[in-house]
């Protein structure tokens, strides 16, 4: 199944593979914002296409906080769901500023 996730995109960093046969993947957080009727919640989205983690290697190197829409497809693993980038619809070039206390971050 094909899922569409969207979100602000907290995290990203490269996992070697461990093994011999093992793959380099990556793992990307995405941050849904919550509202009055569903709570915020944080995403773990795998990435295992070299393209796709070449364009958020691109994307996101500096490690600003951008809202990001993409298409995922959803594994069960176990009881929980996992997800598997397939496509990135849009990646915003708009950063979003965090401030706490007396300024931004």
């Amino acid at each position: 199944m094909r899922t569409p996730i969207s979100g602000i995109c907290v995290g990203f960093r490269i996992i070697k593979g461990q093994g011999k046969d093992a793959s380099d993947f990556a793992k990307m957080h995405i941050l849904q914002v919550g509202t009055k009727d569903h709570d915020a919640d944080l995403i773990t989205v795998f990435i295992q296409n070299v393209d796709l983690i070449g364009d958020m290697l691109r994307a996101y190197s500096n490690g600003a906080l951008r809202w990001i829409d993409t298409l995922c497809f959803t594994y069960k693993d176990g009881r929980e769901n996992v997800w598997m980038l397939d496509k990135i619809f849009n990646l915003s070039n708009d950063v979003i500023e965090v401030e706490h206390g007396g300024g931004s971050i």
